[in-house]
């Protein structure tokens, strides 16, 4: 019985705090505005929008795709010259050169693709980020 009634008001001041913290951070932020107090952040960056932000990303995509594609190639070929007579691991590797290739075909002719899907959808300004 004194175990439910510890339970019950232990509850019950949680409840009360928790009531009490959010009315009194409200208040603070009413009462901070109230006196024309508005604070500024300076903006450290040279971005000013999110579409700023996305366009510096944007430009990021084709080095990381150039950067990928050669580790592939690479690791292809590592894999191609240490395999040995395995005919497992020459398929592997062969398989890995194919997908490297496929990868930086379908990279590089990425733009041309939207620019024409775009074109077809009726999408003014074109892909002009890659």
């Amino acid at each position: 019985m004194y175990l439910y009634i510890f339970f019950v008001m232990k509850n019950l001041i949680s409840l009360i705090l928790s009531l009490l913290l959010v009315f009194l951070s409200y208040n603070i932020s009413v009462f901070a505005n109230a006196g024309g107090f508005v604070p500024r952040i300076p903006n450290p960056s040279k971005f000013n929008t999110g579409e700023d932000i996305i366009n510096a990303l944007a430009g990021l995509i084709r080095p990381a795709f150039l950067i990928g594609f050669a580790a592939m190639l690479f690791f292809g070929a590592w894999t191609y010259l240490t395999a040995g007579p395995d005919d497992g691991k020459i398929k592997n590797a062969k398989n890995i050169i194919t997908a490297a290739i496929g990868g930086f075909i379908l990279a590089v002719l990425a733009p041309t693709i939207m620019n024409f899907i775009g074109g077809l959808l009726g999408v003014q300004g074109g892909l002009t980020i890659l």
